[in-house]
């Protein structure tokens, strides 16, 4: 999208100038990314792609049943994780990024790579 594309976006206060992007255009994705654990799953699923329950926690590290739950049910309904439920005995479920969450997952790697930039930048040197 090109500067111009923008200028037809509705804007607010907060974008100074014409062409500016409103930021306002995130409390969504902030309200539903901001919640603990939920990034991280985003992100656990565009790097592994199709997940079981307890494998995706497993991945997670610390999060409890009750949290992996909440958070996976809200990231249904906002259209960003698709429940697979597979027959067999046992019956089993599996967790993949839908289109567009695979859509956000790849918008969220520059600010990974930053973060890890950042990180390894501010981590001791060891000596």
């Amino acid at each position: 999208m090109t500067r111009r594309d923008l200028s037809v976006l509705p804007t607010c206060a907060m974008a100074r100038e014409p062409g500016d992007i409103c930021p306002c255009s995130l409390e969504g994705v902030v309200q539903v990314l901001g919640k603990k654990w939920s990034i991280l799953i985003v992100g656990t699923l565009g790097n592994h792609g199709r997940l079981r329950f307890n494998d995706l926690m497993r991945k997670l590290g610390g999060v409890s049943p009750k949290s992996l739950t909440e958070r996976l049910r809200e990231l249904e309904r906002e259209g960003l994780v698709a429940r697979i439920s597979l027959s067999g005995r046992p019956p089993r479920v599996e967790y993949q990024l839908t289109a567009e969450g695979r859509t956000m997952w790849r918008s969220m790697l520059p600010m990974m790579r930053w973060a890890l930039r950042r990180d390894h930048r501010r981590a001791p040197s060891g000596t």
